[in-house]
């Protein structure tokens, strides 16, 4: 299955935690998620196109990620590693219980 191939905009939306460097980590709302990468809502401090993130998805390690774009209170990451899809059909599943 392609990176590309995968990608579900959720109706439950997952709670995820992103990080920089310095800053207070911020829980935020997943809107769409694929093996490569996540939109969620953003309301915080600016992000900026190439700036590195963390991303953690409960119950699972801290994911390195890079920011694709930010705007109109949304925001854009690509995982530094896509996901294994068996990870990623476990996430799917959780957000939809």
């Amino acid at each position: 299955m392609s990176v590309a191939a995968c990608s579900h905009s959720l109706h439950a939306l997952p709670v995820v935690r992103i990080r920089k460097g310095g800053m207070e980590a911020k829980d935020v709302a997943v809107l769409d998620m694929s093996l490569a990468g996540c939109m969620v809502a953003w309301k915080g401090w600016t992000l900026k196109l190439e700036e590195r993130v963390v991303i953690s998805f409960p119950n699972l390690a801290n994911l390195p990620a890079t920011v694709l774009w930010s705007e109109d209170q949304k925001a854009s990451f690509l995982f530094n590693n896509p996901l294994h899809e068996a990870v990623y059909d476990h996430l799917i599943r959780a957000a939809q219980r």
